[in-house]
Order: C-alpha cells, then structure tokens, then sequence
C-alpha cells in the first residue's frame, strides 16, 4: 500500500487517452477504490470528468497533479487537517525564492507573492458547484474555480521538495531528491 493513500477511500487518476491502457495497473495501488477516466483537452475538462468518478457522499475532494511525483504523506496530511477544520478550498504554498520582474522591466516585491502546489483540497458540495457553475471562464488551477465561485482559499505550508516536472532538468532534480530520501 502507498502510505499517501492511507486517508483516501478513493482514488480517481486522470489520463490521456493514449494512456489508458498503461493507468490500468494503477488500480491495484491498495485497498482503495481506484478508477481510471480519460482526461479532456484543458484542466478543467480532465478535472471534470474525474469529479463525475467521484461518489456523491464523498465530504472532501483533494486534487493533484501527475507533474508532482514527490508529494509527501506529510503535506497530504496538512492539507486534509485544514479542510477537517472547516476550510472550503485548501492549497499548499511556498515562498517565492527569485527576485522578481514585471514584463514592463519593473521590481516586484515578491514577499506579496506565493507559489502554490498541489495536492490541492475542496469541500465536495462546494466544489462540484464551482465546476457546475464555472462556465467558459479562463483558469489555472482548482483553487481558481473557487474563487470564481465566491469562496476563499486557505493556504498551508507547501515543500520545496514538491516540484513540478515542467522541464528536463526538472526532472534531473526529481530524480535526485528521489534517491536522496529514505523510504
């Protein structure tokens, strides 16, 4: 069993089409229920189509992103903590390390500015209204749907460690992060 998985009573993995076939072997990642659904040509639509898998009695919904492997059981663990404690929308965040410029050529001060990852975590009713009512509008990550919606989102201390695989070296760093843990 895959410790991250120790709170879920389901799991639902979004992939393309091309790789169906392959996610089928995911569905013996433990004792959790885990179905496999076709994603959609945007985040949203591949968000959607997972969220109808989604039981209707599920209370929380935490959404995350393939292009972070190395989610720790810890940050799973913070982000459920506080929507336990009654938080609608919940992201991991970090401080922003560069210095920062506007496409103008201006400073930015970046202690105004957080980067926020995934997991990323909902109340299920409220979540599924966002999506029902988000209609054509233009967004980048779930916690977006809830604003749009008229909810606010918590934030709670993201990792360094849980990068996003955008580019090759990001993947060379994953790679060396992997194989300097313990597990």
């Amino acid at each position: 069993m895959l410790p991250f998985l120790a709170n879920c009573e389901g799991v639902v993995v979004v992939v393309s089409a091309e790789s169906i076939h392959e996610a089928d072997a995911l569905t013996s990642l433990n004792d959790a229920k885990v179905s496999i659904v076709t994603g959609g040509s945007s985040r949203v639509e591949s968000v959607q189509n997972g969220l109808a898998q989604v039981p209707d009695d599920a209370s929380h919904i935490l959404v995350h992103d393939g292009a972070r492997p190395l989610v720790s059981q810890a940050l799973i663990t913070r982000v459920i903590d506080s929507l336990a404690s009654g938080s609608k929308a919940v992201v991991p965040a970090i401080e922003v390390r560069d210095t920062l410029r506007s496409v103008s050529g201006e400073s930015v001060d970046r202690s105004q500015f957080l980067m926020v990852q995934t997991p990323q975590g909902f109340s299920a009713p409220e979540f599924r209204g966002a999506h029902a009512s988000l209609g054509t509008k233009a967004v980048t990550d779930d916690a977006m749907v809830m604003e749009v919606a008229g909810e606010s989102v918590t934030t709670v201390d993201g990792e360094t460690d849980n990068i996003k695989i955008t580019y090759p070296t990001d993947l060379v760093v994953a790679e060396a992060i992997y194989e300097s843990r313990k597990y």
